[in-house]
Order: C-alpha cells, then sequence, then structure tokens
C-alpha cells in the first residue's frame, strides 16, 4: 500500500533539495549530500513514515543539552560556543550568510560565484566534539573545541549569522506539532522549528525559516539586527513568549 508522505516531510525535503540544486557544492559539503539522497531514497520507498528520528504527533522531540546560542558578525571569524555540557557529542549547527557567494563551517558549505541578489544562502549540520567513532555519521570531521570556536569562512566584509546547540547524537529525534510542523534540532535533518532561548531564559520554539533562509534582518556594522522572534510552546502553536536572535560577536 502506498502512503501519503507527512507535509512536514515534504517541506524538509523540497528545501534541501533546492538548497543542494541551487548551489555549487565544495568536497566538505559530503554529509548534506548523503542526507539528500538518504532521506529522498526513503521517500521513494514508503514515506515520511521511514525517516530516521522522526517521531508520530504528541511525541516530543529531543531537548537540547544546553541553551541554544545564536550570534552574528560580519566577514571570516572564529566564533567560540559556550562550553559544551556533560554528554554533548555534537554542536548542531547552521551558518546563515545574508551577502556572500560563499557560506561554510568544517562541516561544509556552498559557493554561489557573483551575487545579483540578496537572498540568503545557508550551510550547516552536524560538528562532532570528541574523535570517538560514530556509525551514524558519514563524514569525517576532527573534533571541534567550543573554546577555540566555529570557524566561519565568508566574503571580507559580509554579513552572517550562525545558530548552534548542544546534542548528544547526531540525529536527534523530530516531532510533530500540532498543526503538523516539524520539530527538533537541526542534525542531518531540518526541522521547520528550531529550539531556542527565550527573553525570560525559558526555551521555546522559533522558525527555522525566520531564522535563516526568510529572516527580516537590518544589516549592520557588527552583524545583523531584527525583531525579536515569537517563540511558541512545545505543541508548535501556542506563542510563549519572544526570543532575541541579534546578539553580534563584537560591540561597536
Amino acid at each position: 500500500m502506498i502512503t501519503a508522505p507527512n507535509p512536514a516531510f515534504v517541506t524538509a525535503l523540497r528545501r534541501e533539495l533546492v538548497t543542494y540544486a541551487d548551489a555549487t557544492p565544495t568536497r566538505r559539503r559530503r554529509r548534506r549530500t548523503v542526507a539528500i539522497a538518504a532521506t529522498a531514497l526513503l521517500f521513494l520507498g514508503g514515506g515520511a513514515a521511514a525517516v530516521a528520528g522522526l517521531r508520530p504527533a504528541g511525541d516530543r522531540a529531543d531537548q537540547p543539552l544546553a541553551p541554544p546560542y545564536i550570534v552574528s558578525g560580519v566577514g571570516p571569524a572564529t566564533v567560540p560556543l559556550p562550553p559544551a555540557p556533560a554528554g554533548a557529542t555534537y554542536a548542531l549547527v547552521e551558518l546563515t550568510c545574508f551577502d556572500s557567494t560563499r557560506c561554510l563551517t568544517p562541516g561544509g558549505g556552498i559557493g554561489i560565484g557573483p551575487r545579483t541578489d540578496v537572498q540568503p544562502i545557508t550551510s550547516g549540520g552536524p560538528l562532532p566534539l570528541t574523535d570517538a567513532f560514530d556509525p551514524h555519521n558519514a563524514q569525517v570531521l576532527d573534533p571541534i573545541d567550543p573554546a577555540v570556536g566555529v570557524a566561519v569562512d565568508v566574503d571580507a566584509g559580509s554579513h552572517w549569522r550562525l545558530y548552534a546547540v548542544y546534542a548528544d547524537r547526531i540525529d536527534p529525534t523530530i516531532a510533530i506539532g500540532k498543526d503538523g510542523t516539524a520539530m527538533g534540532m537541526r542534525g542531518l535533518e531540518i526541522p521547520t522549528m528550531v529550539p531556542v532561548t527565550m527573553t525570560d531564559g525559558r526555551i521555546g520554539w522559533i522558525s527555522f525559516d525566520q531564522l535563516t533562509v526568510r529572516a527580516a534582518v537590518t544589516l549592520t556594522p557588527t552583524g545583523v539586527q531584527q525583531e525579536p522572534l515569537t517563540a511558541y510552546g512545545p505543541d508548535g502553536v501556542t506563542a510563549i513568549g519572544k526570543a532575541d536572535v541579534s546578539l553580534a560577536l563584537t560591540s561597536p
């Protein structure tokens, strides 16, 4: 029997395939290529129910091991991360580049050649914190040291934003909210909502697109500015607060 795919799965697959098709891949982009191919095969072979890490509606997504970290900057940089908590094995990162022709982290990235528009481009995925073998990791990377930081490779003078969260595995569980949105941490799959630290210190959920490819930002000399985003509860539909996503790596 052929079953209809979950709408959230189709949305995530379409976003990833479009991003991949529009970009010139680099050698370090192998993990994302593997993830796309595996997801497409699962889709063709039996629908969204087979996607690793996806729980049925009503179940909870894996929670971050420490408050998510969001920071923006200008030009190439090395971004120190908050200390990794006990049990963390990956830093899950997403780099959004707003006016650069390349967008690279140690896990890979994309280059698009001369730019004629202001559409943001993104790259990211899991960066290991240890050198322990992980059979679920298709890419061999040296572990990062959070105190040293994550290398952000972009054009000089270009604006970017980095989102990072700690997890204990490469493929955190993604859950489906009441309205069908995929909620979870950005591992090998891209959810529609990701965890964030709200202004009151609690953890909420914000739109991944509003943070990245559809972010309404103002470019500044030190990074990007954006109005606080609405954060939602674990059902994905109940607004519970606001999240400030405009921290800059350096002060004026």
